[in-house]
C-alpha cells in the first residue's frame, strides 16, 4: 500500500488540474457568449434608434436626413462587420444557440440593407449594395465569398457593402426575399436591385462595381 501511495496522489492531482482546467474553459466559454450576446443586443438597440431616427428626419428637409443617416450607417455598416467576423467561426456555440443568433444577425443585416437602400433613393450617395444569397456547405459558396471579400478590401473608400444571407434560413422575411427576387439557386447576388445568378468570377465583378461607381480604388 505505501507503494501505492503515490501513484494515488498524481492520481488526484491529475483530476484536480483536469477539473480546473474544465472550470476555467467553461468559465471562459460564458464570458464569450456573454459578449456575444451583448453584442447582438447593442446591435438591435442600434437599428431602433435609427428607426426613430429616420422617424423623426422625414420630418425634416432631405439634406439633413442625407447627412446624418450617411454618418450612422457608416458606423452601423462597421459593427455589423465586426459582429459577423465572430460568427464566421463560433467556438462553443450548441447548434441551436448558434441558429438563434444567426437568425437574429440576418434580421440585423436585412434591416441595415433596407435602411441603405432607403439612403441610396433618396441621397446622391456612392453606395453598393449586395446581397449575397449563399448555401451551407457549398465550395462554390465560398469561393463566392473569397472574391467578394478580395474586392472589398480592395475599395479603400468603403463604398461596396455585403449583406450575406442563407437562403435556406427558416426565417419569413429571409423567405419574403429568396421569392421576391426569385433566388432559385446559389451563389446569387442581388447588386443595386439586379440578379446575378451563379458564380461571379473577379473580373465579372469589377466590371459590375465600375460600372455602378467608376471612383473605386481598382476602376
Amino acid at each position: 500500500m505505501v507503494r501505492k501511495r503515490p501513484y494515488i496522489i498524481a492520481g488526484v492531482v491529475s483530476l484536480l488540474i483536469f477539473l480546473m482546467g474544465f472550470l476555467m474553459g467553461f468559465s471562459l466559454l460564458n464570458v464569450q457568449l456573454e459578449e456575444l450576446r451583448m453584442d447582438m443586443e447593442r446591435g438591435e438597440l442600434e437599428l431602433r434608434n435609427i428607426q426613430l431616427e429616420i422617424a423623426f428626419l422625414n420630418t425634416l428637409k432631405n439634406e439633413t436626413f442625407c447627412s446624418y443617416m450617411t454618418d450612422r450607417l457608416e458606423v452601423l455598416d462597421k459593427s455589423t462587420a465586426e459582429l459577423g467576423n465572430k460568427l464566421v467561426n463560433p467556438k462553443g456555440l450548441t447548434e441551436k444557440y448558434f441558429d438563434m443568433i444567426k437568425r437574429r444577425y440576418t434580421a440585423f443585416l436585412i434591416q441595415g440593407w433596407l435602411f441603405s437602400k432607403e439612403l441610396v433613393e433618396r441621397c446622391n450617395v456612392s453606395r453598393i449594395d449586395v446581397m449575397y444569397f449563399y448555401e451551407k456547405d457549398s465550395d462554390v459558396c465560398l469561393s463566392q465569398g473569397y472574391v467578394l471579400d478580395y474586392l472589398v478590401n480592395l475599395d479603400n473608400a468603403e463604398n461596396i457593402h455585403i449583406f450575406t444571407i442563407d437562403k435556406d434560413l427558416d426565417e419569413p422575411v429571409v423567405q419574403m426575399l429568396v421569392q421576391n427576387f426569385d433566388i432559385i439557386e446559389a451563389p446569387t447576388l442581388i447588386i443595386n436591385d439586379v440578379n446575378y445568378v451563379g458564380f461571379q468570377i473577379k473580373e465579372t465583378l469589377t466590371g459590375i462595381f465600375c460600372s455602378l461607381n467608376n471612383s473605386l480604388a481598382f476602376c
